[in-house]
């Protein structure tokens, strides 16, 4: 389903929200958030209705995915900066990088 909206919704009006049906086992995601429109479709999440304005660009999407597909973490998994990069590591990389360019 297809519908239109007139108003451009400015970064500050952009905004993700998620309903979980606990009897249906379903999730509920409203966005208007292009990156989180991007990954709904690329997890291949059913698209319930496009939004768009006047002009054919999309405004919002409702995507309906299973519970299962919506997990929680922890703030200690959220916040972790992950393990610091030797200068081995980092050389290694670059070189590999530079090889495959043909430098």
């Amino acid at each position: 389903m297809k519908g239109t909206n007139m108003h451009r919704l400015t970064r500050e009006e952009w905004e993700t929200h998620i309903s979980i049906d606990a009897e249906g086992e379903c999730a509920i995601i409203d966005t208007s958030i292009p990156k989180d429109i991007n990954k709904c479709k690329k997890l291949g999440y059913e698209i319930v209705r496009e939004n768009h304005y006047e002009d054919g660009t999309i405004c919002s999407v409702i995507f309906k995915a299973p519970r299962r597909a919506i997990t929680f973490r922890s703030m200690e998994a959220v916040n972790r900066k992950g393990v610091p990069m030797s200068e081995e590591r980092k050389n290694k990389l670059r070189e590999g990088r530079e090889r495959k360019r043909g430098f």
